[in-house]
């Protein structure tokens, strides 16, 4: 049997384009595993011909973006780290605002190598971001090849964490939420102190459409972490959506920040 493609009253354009065998390679290498805001990561990029020897005084290209992400430490279902989400949320409002690119010319060094130094700066409110960046090589007969690599940029060294038992409770019922502290790798950090402002959220729309958020009922609170999760009642004295926020300092002052509603 034989398939038949209409294409009447389509046009279609293909590009022929010719294949070069790739005379050399681009590997990029991270100075550390974990980088944290405030910080500076250092990256090196290395040029290497397949046979043998290096590519110097090359022209390189180099191009970094970074995007705010999410992270949960492991072993802590349930809880939300960061900003929860809901799945009805108006994921309409989220874009690529927050998306930063940048780009950089330089030439590989007498190894065939370039490395560029980045201040990670601070995101408020305090979120983890995904750093990428790429690399490309040109060589002296116009080929050009690159390398790429991307890592997590943490707030803090700590998180904290958040779970609730249900997305909504009736009116003049006062919830227990659980709160944690861990490290990176999911380790219950004890003795930490978990700053909580609570509010009630109201949400109107601006002459241009826009969602504009008011803070009423304001409750400030704090508690301290454990080995374990710590429960506390939440203030909810009104019917509406409320939101709370947990925030943790570890040992250098950098914050890390959750909020649920």
């Amino acid at each position: 049997d034989k398939k038949v493609w209409n294409l009447s009253g389509n046009r279609h354009e293909i590009s022929v384009q010719e294949f070069r065998r790739p005379e050399f390679e681009v590997s990029l290498k991270v100075d550390a595993a974990d980088h944290f805001m405030d910080g500076r990561a250092s990256v090196e990029a290395k040029a290497d011909y397949f046979a043998g020897g290096v590519l110097a005084s090359a022209p390189v290209t180099w191009r970094a973006s970074s995007k705010k992400t999410s992270y949960n430490p492991p072993g802590w279902e349930g809880f939300t780290f960061g900003q929860w989400r809901p799945w009805w949320g108006r994921f309409w409002e989220e874009n690529d605002e927050d998306s930063v690119e940048h780009s950089l010319a330089l030439t590989t060094d007498s190894l065939g190598k370039s490395a560029v130094a980045i201040d990670l700066g601070r995101n408020l409110p305090p979120t983890p971001v995904t750093l990428r960046l790429s690399a490309a090589v040109s060589d002296v007969n116009r080929q050009t090849w690159s390398g790429s690599t991307s890592f997590l940029v943490h707030p803090a060294s700590l998180y904290v964490g958040i779970k609730a038992d249900k997305v909504s409770y009736q009116q003049l019922v006062k919830p227990n939420l659980d709160f944690i502290v861990t490290t990176l790798d999911g380790q219950a950090v004890p003795k930490q102190k978990i700053n909580l402002q609570i509010a009630r959220i109201e949400s109107t729309y601006d002459s241009e459409g826009k969602v504009q958020e008011k803070e009423l009922d304001v409750v400030t609170d704090s508690l301290i972490s454990a080995d374990k999760a710590v429960q506390k009642v939440m203030p909810f004295s009104k019917a509406g959506c409320w939101r709370v926020r947990a925030q943790v300092h570890d040992e250098q002052g950098r914050l890390n920040e959750s909020t649920v509603r």
